[in-house]
Parts: structure tokens; C-alpha cells; sequence
């Protein structure tokens, strides 16, 4: 007799974003922020957003949004104001990456 009581419940691994990033310096005395990025467990085509501010405790603003490629990977570029510091995240579903702080070159 098959045994009813017992289920095999299946934990899928947690989604994941992990982001590096570094400041640069362009031309007209802006400054440019680049964010490569990995993610692990979302499909190809999941869309994260950029949240960004100019202190680690907010407030943070959505930015441009970003598309996982199909091999977990994205990238991310955003022109800045020299002299000022940005702090970065990503989110996507309920997955949110460790934050970044860019100060002035």
C-alpha cells in the first residue's frame, strides 16, 4: 500500500544577484559608474532595477532597468556628477544584491 502521509517537498536554491562595479572618469568632468553583475537561479530575460542614492540609508530611486542574459550575466552604466557619491543595488523578484558605494574618483 502507498503511503499517503509523507511528501517529498523539493527546496529549490534561493535566487541570487551579486554586482561589482567601478567609477571612471569621462569627458566634460562627469564621471562614469559601471555595474557587472551576476545572477544565479533567474531565467534569462528577468528584468532587474537599478536603485540608487546619494547616502547608504536613502532615500533610493529607481533607475534603468537591466536584462539577464542567458548565462546569468548583466551590466549596467550610469553618467554622474563628479564630487558626488552614489550608492547602488539591484533588485529582481524577491532577490536583492549586496550594495555598492561609488565615492568621487
Amino acid at each position: 500500500m502507498l503511503d499517503t502521509t509523507t511528501s517529498n517537498t523539493v527546496t529549490l536554491p534561493a535566487r541570487t544577484i551579486t554586482i561589482t562595479g567601478k567609477r571612471a572618469k569621462v569627458e566634460a568632468g562627469n564621471e562614469l559608474m559601471t555595474v557587472s553583475g551576476t545572477s544565479v537561479k533567474m531565467p534569462a530575460g528577468t528584468t532587474l532595477t537599478a536603485r540608487f542614492a546619494a547616502s547608504r540609508n536613502g532615500p533610493y530611486t529607481d533607475g534603468v532597468t537591466v536584462t539577464v542574459a542567458a548565462n546569468g550575466i548583466f551590466t549596467w552604466k550610469r553618467e554622474v556628477n563628479k564630487g558626488k557619491t552614489l550608492w547602488v543595488y539591484f533588485i529582481g523578484g524577491k532577490a536583492i544584491s549586496n550594495t555598492l558605494k561609488f565615492p568621487p574618483t
